[in-house]
């Protein structure tokens, strides 16, 4: 079965008075060319997310599949990933990487049609083009140790699909963690300001941690 690998990393060499975006040259080039790669090996869309917590502004996320861990671990120690480590040295560093029970093929028919970014001409006439997402939504990823799940974000908020998984990755760290991936179908981000600020606003004791974010629909 297909597993989801999520990785968090951040941007580096920036001020704390920088708006950071992985959306800006260079970096949106380098991780386009990361995506390009690392798909034509495992077979899955590679997917970028930003997070939408006011003090993690330089934090952001791949979502991606592979068809087994250890295809991933052929992947990392590959000649093609380590030139693209090299690559990336001075821009981005990894705060984690887990490898989750969860089948990513589920998770790509729930997030859309296609669940890759379609590129739509802007007009009959012209040449350009705009990127529109296969659905518009914010992604919250949540964690508990010791195998309990982690409860729901928010039960305001319409939730259109829920997948949970236990991390395969047996370590100190991750050992026994359990993901919870909710999908809350929302285009106005500026409406939910309060439910990004951090765990304090929402009833979780069991939860370790969560993370709002939306897709990065240009890479």
């Amino acid at each position: 079965m297909p597993i989801t690998e999520f990785a968090t990393l951040e941007v580096l060499g920036l001020s704390t008075d920088n708006s950071p975006s992985i959306t800006q040259p260079p970096l949106i080039d380098h991780l386009r060319l990361v995506a390009e790669k690392q798909s034509a090996v495992s077979g899955y869309p590679v997917l970028f997310f930003e997070s939408l917590s006011p003090t993690s502004k330089s934090t952001f996320y791949l979502v991606s599949g592979w068809r087994s861990v250890e295809a991933h671990y052929e992947w990392i120690q590959s000649q093609t990933n380590q030139e693209l480590l090299v690559l990336l040295k001075d821009f981005i560093g990894v705060k984690g990487l887990a490898h989750i029970d969860v089948d990513f093929d589920e998770m790509r028919r729930e997030m859309g049609v296609d669940f890759e970014a379609k590129l739509e001409r802007t007009d009959e006439k012209s040449k350009d083009f705009e990127t529109i997402s296969a659905r518009e939504g914010i992604l919250a990823v949540s964690l508990s140790k010791n195998g309990r799940p982690p409860e729901q974000t928010n039960k305001s908020l319409k939730c259109v699909w829920t997948k949970e998984g236990m991390c395969l990755d047996q370590n100190e760290d991750f050992s026994k963690t359990n993901y919870r991936f909710e999908w809350f179908a929302l285009s106005n981000y500026e409406d939910f300001d309060d439910i990004f600020v951090g765990c304090d606003l929402l009833d979780r004791k069991e939860s370790l941690e969560t993370s709002f974010m939306r897709r990065v629909g240009r890479i």
